[in-house]
Formats: structure tokens, C-alpha cells, sequence
């Protein structure tokens, strides 16, 4: 093996530049330069051909390369505000995703910031099992709002449960800043739900 072999040779290799110290002739091959450099080169040798042992020392992490999101959109909802119909409340403790809670205590839908300035809902978005069935645009405090409802079904085929209920989107542009997206459903198709996120969405305002 190559590594025993240079371990075996260093001490002849040695002895043969001590053996040559004295001599000043440029004629003898191991004393054309000064010894300690001719060691510093044979110690180089050696050690290039030993196998190397891995570093412990940990490497400094990079700084993240991902600008925060939202400092970058202006998106973080604690930049509006929403009136809420009686009862109902709203989960804000995540600035990026609040959480409409009716009066039941139920979590029935959501409003969250868009990485997209010019965002609109289409039809890559929609959930499985449903289908437009409207869609409007109308003015709001915050700037523009695209309002969606969706058909959906109440289940699968194979679940065997049959009937549908509306979800509704409200895609929020505010004008230069952000874009958000609202989502609530009550599992039915009455029409006052459709009125109370119309509410809803007609009460956002945005403060920079």
C-alpha cells in the first residue's frame, strides 16, 4: 500500500538530508536549496499522499437569500381592517393567515396575502368537485375586489353523500401595496350567507 510505503521511507529520506548538511556544493542534488526548505517540502509530500481528516469545524451558514414576505408585499393583515358580522370573531395571532370564527365557534374560512400584485382567481384554482357560478367585481375601501362563488359538492361519489353548498372568494387588490385573498363557506347555499361576506368584504380598509 502506497501510505505504509511513505511512512517507511521518511527516516532514509531524512538521513540522507542530514547526511548532506554540511555540504555547500550546488552540485550534490539534495542540498541545492537551504535543508529547512528541502523538509518543509518533504514533510509537504508526505502529508499530501496521507488521507485527510475531515474538518470539525462547522461552516458559517449563509444569510437566507428569501426576503421576508411581508415586508417585501406589504402583505401582513395587520395592515387592514375588518368589521365583523355579531358573534363572530377573528383568530389574527398568524399576521399571514386570519381565521373567521362564527358564532358557533366554528372556523369557517380565511383571509390571507397573495405573493402576486396583479392576482385573479381562475380556474386552476378551484377546489375539486366544484364550479363558478358567479363572478362579479366591485369596489371596496381597500381598492377592488373580485368576489367567486363556487358550487362544491358535499362530498365524493364514493362517500355517497349527495348535494352541493357555495364557497365564496374575495380576491382583494389594494392598488400598489398587496393583494389578498378571502375564502369562507357555511356549508350552504342561502343567500344570506352571500350577503354577510359581501359585508364583510365591503367593511376592509387598508393603513399603511
Amino acid at each position: 500500500m502506497l501510505i505504509p510505503t511513505l511512512r517507511k521511507g521518511i527516516p532514509l529520506i531524512l538521513a540522507a538530508i542530514l547526511a548532506g548538511c554540511g555540504s555547500t556544493s550546488s552540485a550534490h542534488p539534495l542540498v541545492s536549496e537551504p535543508t529547512s526548505s528541502i523538509i518543509a517540502q518533504t514533510a509537504a509530500s508526505v502529508a499530501s499522499a496521507l488521507p485527510s481528516t475531515p474538518s470539525t469545524q462547522s461552516p458559517t451558514a449563509a444569510p437566507s437569500a428569501t426576503p421576508d414576505f411581508a415586508a417585501l408585499h406589504k402583505g401582513d393583515l395587520s395592515h387592514l381592517h375588518i368589521d365583523l358580522p355579531k358573534g363572530w370573531a377573528l383568530a389574527d395571532s398568524d399576521p399571514l393567515q386570519y381565521s373567521f370564527i362564527d358564532p358557533k365557534q366554528n372556523p369557517v374560512g380565511s383571509i390571507a396575502p397573495r405573493d402576486s400584485g396583479s392576482y385573479k382567481f381562475n380556474e386552476t384554482d378551484k377546489p375539486n368537485h366544484s364550479s363558478v357560478t358567479a363572478d362579479e367585481t366591485f369596489d371596496i375601501p381597500a381598492g377592488k375586489c373580485q368576489f367567486i362563488t363556487l358550487d362544491m359538492d358535499n362530498g365524493t361519489a364514493a362517500s355517497g353523500i349527495t348535494g352541493t353548498h357555495d364557497i365564496y372568494y374575495g380576491i382583494i387588490t389594494v392598488p400598489g401595496k398587496a393583494v389578498y385573498v378571502l375564502e369562507l363557506t357555511r356549508n350552504d347555499k342561502e343567500s344570506e350567507t352571500k350577503d354577510l361576506v359581501i359585508g364583510i368584504l365591503k367593511s376592509i380598509t387598508y393603513k399603511d
